[in-house]
């Protein structure tokens, strides 16, 4: 790639986080996790572990594996007892999240909601919606904090899991090719994955880049969209536009989607590479 390129690629992502807004809170409306596509191995392990820690053990500490067990097994319950409502109103499962009192009451230990984040089966953020609003939003929860409005959902690992130790219940086939044909935004990582492999992950906020992926994604990843961003006094919209595709289309991490506008300049379209 030539000098020039390198500087009108600094250029655009310079553009683009300029444009940043600084607001911490976000959105999640859908979940935090889309890794259907799971590695054999990555699922044999933590399934192998899921469950050592689960049943009872006959060395000296098998009381305390067999309380964390139970307690374990009955939140578990719960968080897919809410991701099985949020599936039956076609709702995000982030709108029926736990909140931390609920698994509190239960008898789950921090340490053991610590357990279950870093094993990657609960996803966690903490909820900062009002009474009076009409949505349920949240703000990302950084490493293992926990705070006293943090909220839970389960992963699809933990989906998975959860299904075949205590339910039987294999996943969907659709549901598992869904996560093969489109994208997914994750908002609160910055993250555009397909089928568990990460696309681009942004480090700093880019507003127009963004602002294209949360429309595909509230929208169900349609084959186009109308241009999203918002009107800016003495800028070519169409330019602009043009801008943030040829952004969306660089650095890709591991190069599964192509952006391209539509034509006209006022839509998005994306593509599969093959």
């Amino acid at each position: 790639m030539s000098s020039r390129q390198n500087k009108s690629d600094a250029m655009d992502d310079q553009s683009e986080q300029s444009n940043s807004e600084s607001s911490l809170h976000w959105d999640l409306e859908q979940s935090l996790e889309n890794t259907s596509c799971l590695d054999t191995v990555i699922v044999s392990s933590i399934a192998s572990t899921f469950v050592d820690t689960l049943q009872n053990s006959s060395n000296s500490n098998e009381f305390v594996t067999t309380e964390f067990g139970e307690q374990l097994k009955q939140a578990l319950r719960k968080l897919m007892r809410a991701y099985k409502f949020a599936c039956d109103c076609n709702r995000s499962r982030w709108d029926f999240a736990v909140e931390i009192t609920e698994l509190r009451e239960i008898g789950v230990s921090s340490e053991e909601l610590r357990w279950l984040i870093g094993k990657r089966l609960v996803d966690h953020a903490e909820e900062s919606s009002r009474t009076g609003d009409t949505k349920r939003t949240f703000k990302a929860a950084g490493g293992f904090s926990l705070a006293d409005r943090t909220c839970f959902t389960l992963t699809d690992i933990g989906i998975e899991l959860i299904r075949d130790q205590f339910f039987n219940e294999p996943i969907d086939p659709e549901e598992f090719e869904l996560t093969l044909r489109y994208p997914k935004w994750d908002k609160v990582r910055h993250e555009l994955r397909l089928g568990g492999k990460v696309i681009k992950k942004f480090k700093w906020r880019a507003a127009n880049q963004e602002a294209i992926l949360c429309a595909f994604e509230e929208e169900g990843w349609p084959p186009r969209i109308d241009d999203p961003l918002p009107p800016i006094s003495e800028k070519d919209p169409k330019r602009r536009l043009s801008d943030a595709i040829k952004c969306l289309n660089r650095k890709q991490i591991n190069p599964l989607i192509r952006f391209c506008g539509d034509g006209t300049g006022e839509g998005v379209i994306w593509e599969l590479i093959e």
